[in-house]
Formats: structure tokens, sequence, C-alpha cells
């Protein structure tokens, strides 16, 4: 009888196809394909390499796979093909124990190169899998944040500026507490209320342009302008004083919470805290207790340019 590798050589060089042309197309190597044709099936991979070898060499030739691989399966187990051939008669069962040994033996050998081909699949996509995970999630790096921030400065005495002076401090948003009743003077000289020991703050937020007088504790006064929106703070320890020369609008904070000031003229107002306090640059007046309670002991002019605040006296 024919043997496969034969066969299968006479039926490709019937039909004039060379092995050349085999390889290309299934990507099989020449010399598994040499093998096969010669029938030297130990020198081949494990059997199920064998089966696709085979399948792809019948669907390329045009030859019976599954009859290609039985006839396979018939010389590399000649034992186990016996054994299937006597099952469908009565005799099978006066088979002694010695064929038993021989047929369980090839179905080790089978499970082996599977479980061998299995394992090295399993390890090889872990390994690739591994690799493309490593890609993808590159460690993070976090540079240094450097920090600065700016120290204001007042200007000197008489030096006008037209930059308003700020604190570090961003602006933030407070409740507003209900407005104090003003207080009314019954003496022509009050004594100043005692500050608190917190200090004093003033946040002015202009709604429209305008100049400001600033006094802090016994520091010289300071003239600036503000515009629309700017809001500015301004602390004191002991007191503070502050004009606003255009007020429609404007709000201004003390320590949080919404005052209205005093209004002089027009659209001047000015704001004093503690109230009473006195600066060193007030000029004593003559004034009546009725002025005087209207003033809150501010000596300011009777009328004052709503627009140049140098003609505030200090």
């Amino acid at each position: 009888m024919q043997h496969l590798g034969e066969f299968l050589k006479s039926e490709r060089e019937r039909k004039g196809i060379r092995l050349s042309d085999i390889a290309s197309v299934t990507k099989i190597q020449i010399h598994n394909l040499k093998l096969l044709e010669d029938g030297n099936w130990k020198a081949l991979p494990a059997k199920p390499f064998v089966k696709g070898f085979l399948t792809a060499y019948c669907k390329y030739v045009g030859l019976n796979s599954s009859e290609i691989y039985q006839r396979y399966l018939e010389e590399t187990q000649p034992a186990l093909s016996t054994l299937t051939s006597e099952a469908s008669t009565p005799e099978v069962q006066t088979s002694e124990s010695p064929l038993a040994e021989v047929i369980t033996q090839p179905k080790v050998l089978q499970i082996k190169p599977i479980l061998i081909s299995l394992f090295a699949v399993l390890f090889l996509g872990g390994s690739l899998w591994l690799i493309q995970v490593g890609k993808s999630n590159p460690e993070p790096t976090v540079g240094p944040v450097a920090v600065t921030a700016e120290v204001p400065q007042l200007p000197a005495e008489g030096t006008p500026q037209s930059n308003p002076v700020q604190s570090v401090e961003a602006p933030r948003e407070v409740a507003s507490a209900p407005e104090a009743a003003p207080a009314v003077i019954s003496n022509p000289e009050p004594t100043p209320a005692s500050p608190p020991t917190n200090g004093h703050e003033l946040e002015v937020n202009p709604k429209e342009r305008t100049w400001v007088k600033i006094v802090i504790d016994d520091a010289p006064p300071v003239n600036m302008h503000l515009n629309p929106q700017e809001k500015t703070k301004f602390n004191a320890k002991e007191k503070i004083k502050l004009v606003l020369g255009n007020s429609t609008g404007s709000e201004v904070f003390h320590n949080g919470s919404l005052t209205e000031g005093k209004k002089y003229s027009g659209t001047i107002r000015f704001y004093i805290f503690p109230v009473g306090s006195k600066f060193p640059q007030d000029k004593p007046r003559q004034l009546s207790t009725e002025s005087m309670g209207q003033q809150e002991s501010e000596s300011l002019p009777d009328t004052i340019p709503e627009t140049n605040p140098e003609s505030i006296p200090q």
C-alpha cells in the first residue's frame, strides 16, 4: 500500500503544483512540506501542528483533508487503527491485556504535546499583555511648583499714586451684618473708642471710578484712584480713616460688615474706625454741637471738589 507521504507527493506532481507555491500561500516552510511528503512524522512538530499542515496542504492541492488526516492517524498509530477495525466484530471481547496497554500509551503521548503547546501559547500571550499594559500606563511625573507673593508698600507722604494699595490676600465674599444705628455724640470732645484686638480692615468695592484718601494709624495720608469693581482692602492695627470721593453704588465693609459711613457733601462719604478717632492731620475747627454729631469730629472743609483728593486737608 502506498504511504501517505508518497500519495501526497504524487497528487501534487500530477496537478503540476510546486512546493514553493504551497509554501507562499499556506506560509508553511518548504522544509516541513518535504517532511510531510517523505512521511517523516517524527521530525515534524506536535500532532496539532501536523494536522494544520495537512489541512492547508489538502486545501491547496484539492484533496479531502479528513481522509488524509485519518490515513495519517493510521500510519502513526497502527495499533489504535487495528483496535478500531476489530471493534465492529464480536471478537473484541477476546482481546488480551497487552493490547490494552498498547492502546493507552498513544493517548498519553497525544495529550503531552498539546499541554506543552497550550502552556507556551498562554505564556507568550501573558508576556505580550504585560508589555502593552506597561506602555499604556507611564508613571506620571510631578514637577516643583513655585509660589510667590507680593508685599504691598505705602507711598511716602504727599506722593500721589495711581495704583491702589492692595493686601496679599485675594478679595473674598463675606456675609453682611445688619447696619448698626449711628451713635449720637453728646459731648464736643468724644472719647475715642478702644480699637478691637484684631485691628481694623476696610474693603472697598467701587461701582464707578472714584478717588480715595486713606489714613492708616499714624501714617501719612495716601491718595489714589480706584476703577469700577477694583476691590481693595486696607488694614490698620489701631485706627483707620477713609474718604470716598464718588460713593454712588459703592460698598464699604468694616471687618466683614457693610457700613454706610457718613455723608459729607454730594457723593463724598467718609469712614472712621473706631468712631471718634483722632489723626495727626486733623485740624481744629469751631463746630456746633449739632454739626459735631453729624461730622463725628472729622475735620473736613465745607466744600471739596469731588474729583480732586488733593484739596482735602491733611
